[in-house]
């Protein structure tokens, strides 16, 4: 009589196509959240308590750069061109994780900004 064998899979053979798509997607959704959760940690902690809220940072800005070339720049302007700035920076780089925490940070700001 034969022993019942405890591992019915036998060893050598590859993962099914199906969970090595889901481990794919866990590593992507933790890639995101990462990055996400960098951004938020930046943009509501220290940033915030060295340079003010974004609304206030964002204005200064404006009107430095409107006093530079004349337009009236929004806040959220300043967000959606500092945003393209990173863009600009991952079109070279586009494996430079800091560009896309701040380009989240960047778009999370816009739409305080933007939003009110």
């Amino acid at each position: 009589m034969s022993e019942l064998n405890p591992n019915p899979i036998p060893t050598g053979i590859p993962a099914h196509p199906a969970s090595e798509k889901a481990k794919q997607q866990d590593v992507k959704e933790s890639i995101r959240a990462s990055v996400l959760n960098e951004a938020n940690s930046i943009v509501n902690g220290a940033r915030a308590s060295t340079y003010g809220g974004p609304e206030d940072s964002f204005r200064t800005i404006a009107n430095l750069w409107g006093a530079y070339i004349p337009y009236n720049f929004t806040s959220a302007d300043v967000a959606i061109l500092l945003g393209l700035l990173k863009v600009a920076r991952l079109r070279n780089s586009p494996n430079h994780r800091d560009s896309w925490v701040d380009l989240a940070g960047y778009a999370a700001c816009g739409a305080e900004c933007g939003l009110k």
